[in-house]
């Protein structure tokens, strides 16, 4: 929200409307009222009070004077809801749990942890209570489903290297589902060995991780590209202040930091 009087902040909220309605990807999405524009604005919420506070924040900014802590658990608690609305989310908690341990330490890591796990499941007891009751159904809907692997199949496929594989038949999809899993574990092993040190390099993460996962799934939308896009267009129209101690990332860390 642009505060009164200040000029850059009704230049940034007009370039970031722009980017979101330019992009075909985050248009059609837009256009036809899909899920997955909320889940993106409640994913880039949690990267948003993630960040550290300015140095000199704006009065009546909702980051000015957060403490640590209070970043974690919101942070935490606005990932949950993003979660609660699609499993596409999870991605995002390995990814800033991995940032708040080795920025902030093990104490804000659990912190965010706790924070996303409990909120996530008071949203589903009192929104989706048939989830609590039988788990099973939602790891068949929310796993099993987009892999391809019930009974019902998914309408979604574009041309992409994870759908072509599937229709080659049986030996294509079980070759889509593992490139999957090695993916999922590239982006797990690069979380332990180099994890992202600041929101920016967790957000170049994020966006890669996704876009490895829409690219090899067995049945994916090219819809779905509006998470990664819309990571990388939130992060070259904000400005997110490095935290105290730290030199800012040049242009030439930000592919090794990702």
């Amino acid at each position: 929200m642009p505060h009164r009087g200040c000029r850059s902040c009704r230049t940034d909220a007009l370039l970031a409307t722009a980017v979101a309605v330019a992009s075909p990807v985050i248009g059609l999405n837009l256009a036809v009222i899909t899920t997955d524009p909320p889940v993106l604005a409640f994913i880039l919420l949690a990267l948003a009070l993630a960040a550290p506070a300015p140095a000199s924040p704006v009065a009546g900014s909702p980051v000015a004077g957060s403490s640590p802590a209070a970043r974690a658990v919101g942070s935490g608690a606005a990932l949950a809801v993003a979660c609660d609305l699609k499993s596409t989310a999870w991605l995002a908690v390995p990814v800033l749990l991995a940032m708040f341990a080795a920025r902030d330490g093990a104490r804000a890591a659990l912190r965010f942890l706790a924070a996303a796990i409990v909120a996530a499941v008071a949203l589903i007891a009192v929104l989706a209570p048939a989830a609590v009751l039988r788990p099973t159904a939602m790891i068949q809907n929310a796993v099993l489903f987009p892999l391809g692997l019930t009974h019902d199949k998914t309408p979604a496929e574009s041309l992409l290297p994870g759908h072509l594989l599937t229709e080659l038949g049986p030996a294509g999809h079980v070759i889509s589902v593992g490139l999957l899993l090695a993916a999922a574990l590239g982006i797990a092993v690069s979380l332990v060995i180099r994890p992202p040190r600041d929101v920016p390099a967790a957000a170049r993460r994020l966006a890669i991780g996704l876009a490895l996962m829409f690219l090899l799934g067995p049945d994916v939308r090219f819809g779905y590209f509006l998470y990664p896009i819309g990571l990388l267009g939130w992060l070259a129209v904000t400005r997110v202040e490095p935290q105290p101690g730290t030199v800012p990332a040049l242009a030439g860390n930000a592919i090794r930091d990702a």
